[in-house]
């Protein structure tokens, strides 16, 4: 201990000082001791050895979304409590019971691993919990909930035991509040330490939309924002955009009579154009993405899509040539001064560079409109236009380096077919749900290789550039290259295994007293494809689905009356539509899916009939 010496306190009372602070140090110290032996000794209270608080994956709960439930209990020292599955019969297991307010399904507990321990009171080790304890489920929202405030309830049955005595068996109660809000609206993941990356659940309002769906799914959202952002970058590259480059940067320099920061600033009101076109744009198929679903449910529009996507291919082959009228042309020109000239080249650069950029566009439309989610939509078609605008902004400050970029000129004519092959792709991918599997399999990798052989080594375009050269066997060998991995490493993910429905099956299920499961799909429909891609195969939808005998209604050809009528009798509108019909033959309506579900929300929509 140091005394501190402040050389102004006489030593007398310097000494009286340190005395006292020896008598209430060493007496406090003996307190102590006295009063931790007595806590020590006294017994715990029987509601203080286990205490237990549910948590949700997410700050609130969207229509038709789904989310994660967690209740965490905690084992006071010293203390174990049964594993859900107990070693011996005779003992209390530990169990959480929830139920949900209504428009919410619940699906079945996940309970955490126990411990083997030994114990002075039995002869062999006992499965017990200890410390902390996570139980978990699945849970959704239906697309009928009430908006508001919503609250899940549960009770944790345990006992409690030490190395000498038991408890009495003990309930816990348990409440989650839960916010429904409608569906589109911004979610954020919550409680990370319960859920570990809670990022796919936050999102999970629906999430659906083909490839860009599948990017977003399996490399997660900052990532797919990311590729979205390089995607704008490259459509500079196309025929329609890269020779506005030069142009449009060469009209800042024009209206800024040599001043940077004016360059600048009209490069920025050019951004900001693209940037509210392209958000809007998202608003918009976001806002009216149930049009967008009815009208891919009619087998009329993949022809209709892919009948315009050829005709732009075949624009960028030479066999024509698309013009857009003189004023729009003059609008993407600049032909207005200043900043507000600018801003009305940045809102229309999208209509005069559509027959190159339309495919992206057109796939993150499809995704954007059946997502339904506003948030999302203006955030992609956003990191598409930061892409798209990024390089009018970086050459507005160094135009000086606009001459230094490649000349328009022979190469750009391979571009153009480039992207001609890109569009066949696209249109063959919208029409492979209509067309038969065989020719839909091998259509697009067919594709895809004639335009790498014909891109690679037959196209006969020039340039003076040895580069150029190399850019084209490159991609020809490349491509080549891509697709035989592609074909040969291709395997096909077992799903449900679905029996086509019939009177007879469904009676037989029912008078067997089982549950059913009725899918109403057609070969035309893209979103019963995502489905059979992403949810069924899942692994935990197949596991759970082998308690139902499941069924398959096809409406492809309309003509069919046995499916037409069965469509009449559980007053299905459009496809997909799944339906959960009870032994009784009622419809559980409450878990009627329509249109694509993450295997997260069906999963918990089948564990939730199947506890009926």
């Amino acid at each position: 201990m140091c005394k501190r010496d402040n050389g102004a306190q006489p030593a007398r009372l310097e000494g009286i000082i340190l005395s006292l602070s020896r008598f209430v140090i060493t007496g406090g110290s003996l307190l102590l001791v006295v009063v931790s032996g007595v806590l020590a000794s006294a017994p715990l209270e029987q509601d203080e050895i286990v205490r237990a608080r549910g948590y949700l994956s997410v700050d609130r709960a969207a229509r038709g979304s789904s989310f994660e439930i967690a209740v965490e209990a905690v084992v006071s020292p010293g203390w174990h409590v049964n594993a859900h599955e107990p070693t011996d019969e005779f003992l209390v297991p530990t169990d959480l019971v929830l139920e949900a307010g209504p428009g919410i399904l619940l699906g079945r507990m996940r309970y955490p691993a126990h411990l083997e321990r030994p114990f002075a009171f039995s002869e062999t080790p006992l499965a017990v919990y200890e410390g902390r304890i996570v139980i978990q489920t699945a849970a959704s929202v239906s697309e009928t909930a009430s908006l508001g405030p919503s609250v899940v309830r549960g009770v944790l049955t345990y006992q409690a035991c030490n190395d000498e005595t038991c408890m009495p068996p003990t309930e816990i109660p348990v409440e989650v509040p839960v916010e429904i809000v409608a569906a589109g609206s911004p979610v954020r993941p919550a409680h990370p330490e319960m859920f570990g990356n809670g990022d796919a659940q936050a999102a999970d309002s629906g999430g659906r939309g083909g490839r860009v769906g599948a990017m977003l799914r399996e490399r997660g959202f900052v990532v797919g924002f990311l590729v979205i952002f390089v995607w704008g970058l490259a459509l500079n590259l196309t025929p329609c955009v890269y020779p506005m480059i030069p142009l449009t940067v060469g009209y800042f320099g024009a209206q800024s009579g040599g001043r940077m920061s004016t360059r600048f600033g009209l490069a920025v009101a050019y951004f900001l154009g693209i940037a509210l076109m392209y958000s809007t744009l998202g608003l918009v198929a976001a806002a009216t993405g149930g049009l967008f679903g009815a009208a891919l449910q009619n087998p009329a529009v993949p022809v209709i899509v892919a009948a315009i996507l050829v005709a732009l291919a075949l624009s960028m082959f030479g066999v024509w040539e698309i013009r857009l009228p003189v004023f729009l042309t003059k609008l993407g020109g600049g032909s207005r001064q200043g900043s507000l000239g600018a801003f009305v080249m940045g809102l229309t650069v999208g209509i005069v560079a559509a027959p190159c950029i339309g495919a992206v566009v057109a796939a993150l439309l499809l995704y954007v409109a059946e997502t339904g989610d506003l948030f999302l939509g203006f955030w992609m078609f956003f990191a598409l236009s930061c892409g798209l605008g990024l390089p009018f902004l970086v050459l507005a400050v160094f135009s000086s380096s606009i001459s230094s970029l490649p000349r328009s000129g022979e190469w750009m004519g391979w571009v153009r077919k480039l992207f001609g092959f890109v569009l066949v792709g696209m249109a063959v991918y919208f029409l492979r749900p209509i067309l038969p599997w065989v020719v839909g399999h091998y259509l697009l990798p067919l594709t895809a290789v004639v335009g790498a052989i014909y891109l690679g080594f037959i196209d006969r375009t020039h340039s003076t550039s040895r580069t150029f050269s190399w850019v084209k066997g490159a991609v020809g060998l490349l491509g080549v290259g891509v697709v035989v991995w592609m074909m040969m490493a291709k395997t096909e993910t077992p799903g449900i295994s679905w029996e086509r429905y019939s009177d007879e099956a469904l009676q037989k299920a029912l008078a067997d007293q089982k549950p059913v499961i009725i899918d109403f799909s057609a070969e035309w429909c893209v979103p019963c494809h995502e489905l059979d891609r992403f949810t069924f195969t899942d692994p935990r939808v197949r596991g759970e689905a082998w308690a139902f005998p499941t069924l398959k209604v096809d409406l492809t050809r309309s003509g069919d009356t046995l499916e037409q009528a069965v469509k009449k009798t559980y007053g299905v509108m459009g496809v997909p539509t799944i339906i959960f019909v009870e032994p009784s033959g009622r419809e559980v309506r409450e878990l009627r899916v329509e249109g694509f579900v993450e295997p997260e929300a069906f999963l918990a929509r089948m564990q939730a009939f199947g506890s009926r």
